[in-house]
């Protein structure tokens, strides 16, 4: 059984904790930086076959970097993930999101 006063700390908690979008604007800054202090350092893994394949890490900040950020990551990478579903998805939550922050959605509740 828990108790109320556990509930109300969960509460706060729960509270203090920033909007998803803000969580997910920061890890994505961060990513940019993390890119910016490892550009030019390499790495390998092994591959299906069993050799070694070698990644280089890019600096994602330099101009020809933010033009496949915005070219092939948001677009491509995101918008047709799962055959298209999320990019619909996102869509519909902005049209909601944006329908609830103008009133929209409560004046169509109160007017049914």
């Amino acid at each position: 059984m828990i108790r109320t006063s556990s509930l109300s700390l969960l509460e706060r908690i729960g509270k203090k904790i920033p909007d998803p979008v803000i969580i997910f604007l920061g890890l994505y800054v961060l990513c940019l930086l993390a890119s910016v202090s490892l550009a030019g350092r390499q790495f390998s893994t092994p591959s299906a076959t069993g050799s070694d394949i070698t990644h280089s890490i890019r600096n994602m900040l330099e101009l020809d970097n933010i033009r496949w950020i915005f070219d092939h990551a948001l677009l491509q990478n995101w918008l047709t993930f799962g055959h298209g579903i999320l990019g619909v998805i996102l869509i519909v939550m902005m049209g909601v999101g944006i329908a609830e922050k103008s009133g929209l959605l409560t004046a169509l509740i109160r007017g049914c």
